[in-house]
């Protein structure tokens, strides 16, 4: 019979959490930053987006729609400052991308269009 000391008993549910612990770590999504920073030096917080929507999937939603807004009507040429609201779009879809990183795996690519309700006339009937 092989006789372990009890030491070495002792050991092994530590070593075993410790293995457990590291394998969990090694699956888990990145942390989202606080912070995103263009090389121009323009600076988005990304925290307070998420904790305004209350989680990363919810604030990547919001992001996308905000940019498929700005995209759809017409980008930045019909923009006073165009220049900065390039430097504004690139600072969003560096946050997406963050967003992207450590927000729900299963988030959609694309915003979801909105659809219009069609308009009622006065008597009754929509067009």
């Amino acid at each position: 019979m092989i006789h372990f000391p009890k030491l070495w008993l002792r050991r092994w549910p530590a070593a075993g959490l410790s293995l457990i612990f590291v394998a969990i770590g090694a699956h888990a999504k990145p942390a989202c930053p606080d912070w995103v920073v263009t090389p121009a030096g323009s600076a988005f917080n990304v925290a307070a987006l998420i904790s305004d929507n209350g989680s990363p999937g919810a604030a990547l939603e919001k992001a996308r729609n905000a940019l498929a807004r700005v995209n759809n009507g017409g980008g930045c040429e019909s923009i006073y400052d165009p220049a900065a609201c390039e430097e504004t779009i690139a600072l969003a879809k560096k946050a997406i991308a963050a967003l992207e990183e450590c927000g729900t795996p299963n988030a959609p690519t694309k915003p979801v269009p909105k659809t219009r309700l069609p308009v009622e006339t006065e008597n009754g009937s929509s067009s």
